[in-house]
Order: structure tokens, then sequence, then C-alpha cells
């Protein structure tokens, strides 16, 4: 299949494209454009919510702010451990394994409590303002919270579905 045909096909029934898996290089090409396109509008969207969120707290509260941010950070490699990239390899190899899925599930539902635990634990001890405290709160869960999107997202990837992850 040469460029022309690709663009062809493109052109003439774009959602069998954008929306089947054809062939082989037609899910490459597929699933490349959805990672593609909902990367650069995550990017351009965190850009300009950044700058908002600067403007509109000032230096000092945006300071306290980013404090909270990188001090949740620290713990996300404890709400995913690689499960994530595991999942995707296994469910590729053998669609049999899939049956695994609840188990995984669960347990990066325990992973994700425990980080979220050990994260609530550690801000007692990280900071004495309870403004700070209760921003780190925050962040943690939305830690948890896109934890379990990353999960899910591993489950589509190895359908070869970037499509629902866009």
């Amino acid at each position: 299949m040469n460029i022309k045909n690709v663009i062809k096909n493109i052109f003439s029934n774009p959602t069998s494209f954008f929306f089947r898996n054809l062939g082989t290089k037609q899910i490459i090409a597929k699933n490349t454009f959805w990672l593609a396109t909902a990367e650069a509008i995550t990017r351009f969207l965190k850009f300009f919510l950044i700058i908002y969120v600067a403007r509109i707290l000032g230096a000092t509260e945006y300071g306290k702010f980013t404090f909270a941010l990188a001090f949740v950070a620290l713990f996300t490699i404890f709400s995913d451990l690689g499960i994530s990239a595991i999942t995707t390899r296994e469910l590729a190899k053998d669609k049999s394994k899939e049956k695994d899925f609840s188990a995984i599930f669960s347990l990066k539902l325990f992973l994700a409590i425990g980080t979220l635990i050990i994260i609530c634990l550690g801000s007692f001890f990280i900071t004495l303002e309870p403004e700070i405290r209760s921003i780190i709160w925050v962040l943690g869960i939305y830690i948890v919270i896109s934890g379990f999107s990353q999960i899910i997202y591993a489950f589509f990837r190895a359908r070869q579905k970037m499509e629902y992850e866009a």
C-alpha cells in the first residue's frame, strides 16, 4: 500500500480508516494519528492551564501548589509499579489473558489505596499548613483516578483501539 492509496482511502472512507482495524499498516497509521492527536491536545491544554493557574493564584499561592504537586508526584511510581505497561504487553500477546483483567484491576486498586494512604500520612510530616495539606490530599485523589485511567488505557492499547484512549 503506497502513500497515494492511503490518502485516497482516508478521504474516500474516513470512518473505516479511523475507527476500524483493517490491516497492519492501517492500524499503525490509525493508532499513531489518535495518540498524536490526544497528546497534542493534552499538552496544549496543560500549557494554557498552567499559565492560567499561575496568573490566578499569584506567586506565593502557585508556589504552594507546585510544592504540593511535587510532593505527590514523588509517590506516583508506587501507584503503578509498571503494571500498565505489563498489562498492555501480556494482553497483546495472548487474548485469553483478558480474563485476568479483574485481578490486575484489583491489584491496581490495592496499590492506589496504599499510595493514597502514604500520601495522606506523609502530608502531616511534610507541612504544618492545613491549606497545603488539603491540596496534597486533592492531588493524591487525582493521582489515584489517573492511575485507574492508565490501566483502562492499557487494556485499549492491547486491543489496538487507541481511538478510545484519545
